[in-house]
């Protein structure tokens, strides 16, 4: 029988980039929106960009079934579990 995979586990530190980048600009961190002068928070295009550079990275992994970053670290440092 073939193990089940969560995803939603394995791939967290992707998924959270996703939710980053989705909460600000949730927040309004958009710079030259309402007065937004931070050009660290970026614009909606780029934002736009980073947001789907991640979703892309993120379906890669799974249909080809690559590892993880969470998987890649526990491979270099030989630790077999989740955090």
């Amino acid at each position: 029988m073939k193990e089940v995979v969560s995803y939603s586990k394995k791939y967290s530190n992707e998924i959270e980039y996703i939710n980053e980048i989705l909460g600000n600009l949730y927040k309004g961190r958009i710079y030259g929106f309402d007065g937004n002068n931070s050009k660290q928070d970026g614009s909606l295009q780029a934002n736009i960009i980073k947001l789907t550079r991640q979703l892309n990275i993120l379906l890669n992994k799974i249909e080809f079934e690559k590892d993880s970053e969470i998987d890649e670290i526990n491979e270099m440092f030989k630790i077999d579990c989740y955090l």
